[in-house]
């Protein structure tokens, strides 16, 4: 896999990276961290610029998720559900893990989809659940692209950080991502608070 990704990302640049970006956000198991490392080392060592990257794999992560939104969106239709059901050999998303996405929305609505850009995995079966509830599309795109953006400058500069060592972006991520769990825990507890507050004063 790394080797394809490798091969292609340095034949078609950033077309590349939007492509290969646009892909992990429908099958997750192609992993991002490794394309956007790759596209951070190749900012060092090719004409590839940082901000060519970064741009490039947003409009792929926006792109792919929007078209996971509308997956949801007819979710509803039998033939999509025995897909969920019997576990998507093509997508790599079983039942179980949409389930727990649908709680996390349900619980969290707007900031689910900001805050699950940037965990791997759930960074992109996030968008189904937001399709099925029907979430405000604008407010969809806004909050995706923003948390994508975040997640992709942050990976993106590990990756020209590292230098020739950017495959182990993938083992920093890890724990990265512990560290994104805290931040959102804390940033729901902050976002009802201010929201009760306001309630109040309303």
């Amino acid at each position: 896999m790394e080797d394809f990704i490798i091969h292609f990302v340095d034949n078609y640049g950033y077309f590349g990276i939007f492509f290969l970006i646009l892909i992990e956000n429908i099958f997750p198991p192609i992993p991002s961290e490794i394309i956007l490392g790759l596209g951070g080392f190749f900012t060092i060592s090719t004409s590839l610029k940082y901000t060519g990257v970064v741009v490039s794999a947003t409009l792929g992560s926006v792109i792919g998720a929007i078209i996971l939104y509308y997956i949801g969106y007819y979710i509803n239709n039998v033939k999509v559900r025995k897909i969920f059901r019997k576990g998507n050999k093509l997508l790599k998303i079983d039942e179980t893990n949409l389930k727990r996405a649908k709680n996390i929305y349900l619980k969290y609505e707007n900031i689910s989809i900001f805050l699950c850009r940037m965990l791997p995995i759930v960074r992109s079966i996030i968008s189904i659940p937001a399709g099925m509830f029907r979430m405000n599309r604008f407010r969809f795109i806004l909050y995706t692209a923003l948390g994508s953006l975040i997640w992709n400058c942050i990976i993106t500069y590990l990756g020209v950080y590292l230098g020739d060592n950017w495959k182990y972006v993938k083992t920093i991520v890890r724990e990265y991502s512990v560290i994104v769990v805290i931040v959102g825990i804390l940033a729901i507890i902050s976002y009802f608070i201010i929201k009760k507050r306001i309630n109040k004063k309303a």
